[in-house]
């Protein structure tokens, strides 16, 4: 892969933060968020900068490293078995990443607009442009990105907007929310959902020094939008019912008093964010061809690709169902973090340590 251009480094950064606010806005575990009242428009946010740390330090030891992207790294630092390993846990943690965007929409559309239809149907049909996006590659996928960062942004301001009338400050209360502990943890754990994106984005390669930019770049493209959301989100809906919702910012509309000019843009809504799903998807799956095919010694990365398309979408078509989705998605956060974060954390220590011996 040759470096991206500016505009592709700018599609890159927007395909980027689009993966970050559909992990941030999209993907709650809300039975655990808002049972215990945590005040997710902060916590969250929280979440997403804390899970800057470990990229920030694999882009200093790529930059020390003279490394170009996260593969070169692990080869700086590892030996070829270890390389290979790293390269598979890797892959592993993007597919499951790229899982949760996916199954939050096509749940969500089999639940509340296309409740006649087959779940399976619904997947088949997602799988079609997701499909072409990784097949075109990189460059396909952060120009599709770029092109789709203003339709989203102004699909997410509609959905506020709509909801304004409903919106009460008395739900807000307690500020608190919870236990200092509580809201602690959950920051914490929440930072496993943004660690997967940030880090994988590492894989695409760029010029020396540029890989931490990018990173922080995109996730402050998209913390205002997070930041807003869920609180738009916890102003819309009393606490104790967040938690049996899913995807509350779809449904926020349906929820405000009275007609509107605004009204009833829901299902022209969720046909957008299905579309900022199916970039989230596609860019993590990319990352995963890209690294089996560095694993298996596959040339091309189409045939790896293959591989991880089916794997994932053999996830999705099983995650159907509130109690399993529920289980697999608490997977999808801890293994799909911990197989992104370990190889990554320990290719950047080895680095810095070999160039500080040397």
């Amino acid at each position: 892969m040759k470096y991206p251009p500016n505009s592709g480094r700018a599609g890159l950064i927007a395909s980027v933060g689009t993966a970050l606010f559909f992990c941030g806005v999209f993907s709650i575990e809300g039975t655990r968020a808002y049972a215990q009242n945590v005040p997710t428009y902060i916590a969250i946010p929280l979440a997403l900068l804390l899970s800057l740390a470990p990229v920030l330090l694999a882009a200093r030891a790529m930059k020390r490293a003279g490394a170009r992207n996260l593969g070169q790294l692990m080869r700086f630092s590892f030996s070829r078995v270890f390389c290979f390993a790293a390269s598979l846990s890797l892959a592993a943690g993007a597919l499951f990443a790229a899982a949760n965007p996916l199954a939050d929409c096509a749940r969500v559309l089999h639940k509340l607009v296309y409740d006649g239809a087959a779940y399976r149907s619904i997947l088949a049909f997602v799988f079609v442009p997701l499909a072409v996006l990784c097949v075109k590659g990189l460059a396909c996928i952060t120009r599709t990105g770029l092109i789709m960062a203003a339709p989203l942004a102004a699909s997410v301001a509609a959905a506020l907007l709509t909801a304004v009338p409903g919106y009460d400050t008395a739900r807000l209360f307690p500020l608190p929310g919870c236990e200092i502990i509580d809201a602690a943890s959950f920051t914490a754990s929440y930072s496993f959902a943004f660690l997967p994106v940030l880090i994988l984005s590492l894989v695409f390669p760029q010029n020396p020094g540029t890989h931490s930019k990018t990173a922080v770049k995109a996730a402050l493209f998209a913390l205002p939008f997070i930041t807003l959301s869920l609180l738009a989100v916890r102003l819309s809906y009393p606490a104790a019912m967040l938690g049996g919702i899913s995807m509350p910012l779809y449904r926020m509309g349906l929820v405000r008093p009275g007609p509107g000019f605004l009204l009833r843009l829901d299902k022209l809504l969720i046909m957008l964010w299905l579309a900022g799903s199916i970039i989230s998807a596609a860019l993590l799956l990319r990352c995963a061809g890209e690294l089996l095919s560095d694993a298996l010694g596959v040339r091309k990365g189409l045939t790896a690709f293959m591989l991880a398309l089916i794997c994932i979408m053999s996830v999705l078509a099983e995650a159907h169902g509130a109690e399993r989705t529920a289980v697999i998605r608490s997977y999808l956060f801890i293994y799909g973090a911990l197989l992104t974060l370990v190889p990554t954390a320990a290719a950047s220590l080895a680095a810095l340590f070999k160039r500080r011996m040397a």
